[in-house]
């Protein structure tokens, strides 16, 4: 093969990084549409409104919170700032694509509504935070590379 037809490595780890992040988001929003039946699988069989609205908000906060953080990330990926930082990709792709995959195990099996906190704590939130680390150091040595 000639020089210069082969692949480099940001050619395939930006359309990775981008639909790790995207296929998170979208487990996300499936499981935000059907919350209910986690929330029923958390709650004992003679339960209280009040201990069901609890439950409730408290599901809605994580997978809330999961979306705002995947955001904060597909932000950075689609405005360039760490678009081609090789580290950071190898890092969030086995995150975010984990992240979707316990999204939906949760969602489907009908498990318990703090899976979804667990979900956030360890596969969503380190990669955002990274995210924000690097912009901000980005934005900090004013200049953006490419």
């Amino acid at each position: 093969m000639p020089a210069g037809y082969g692949w480099k490595l940001h050619q395939v780890l930006v359309p990775a990084k981008f639909i790790a992040t995207a296929s998170s988001f979208i487990a996300v929003l499936m499981c935000l549409d059907g919350v209910e039946d986690n929330v029923l699988a958390s709650l004992r069989p003679n339960y209280q409104q009040s201990t069901y609205t609890s439950i409730d908000r408290s599901a809605r906060a994580a997978l809330g919170l999961g979306i705002l953080c995947i955001l904060i990330c597909m932000a950075g990926l689609l405005v360039g700032y760490t678009t081609h930082k090789t580290l950071a990709a190898f890092v969030q792709i086995p995150l975010h694509s984990a992240a979707a995959a316990l999204y939906l195990y949760t969602h489907f099996a009908s498990l318990h509504y703090a899976r979804f906190w667990h979900v956030f704590f360890v596969f969503v939130l380190p990669p955002t935070l990274m995210e924000v680390v690097l912009i901000a150091k980005i934005r900090a040595s004013k200049k953006i590379s490419w």
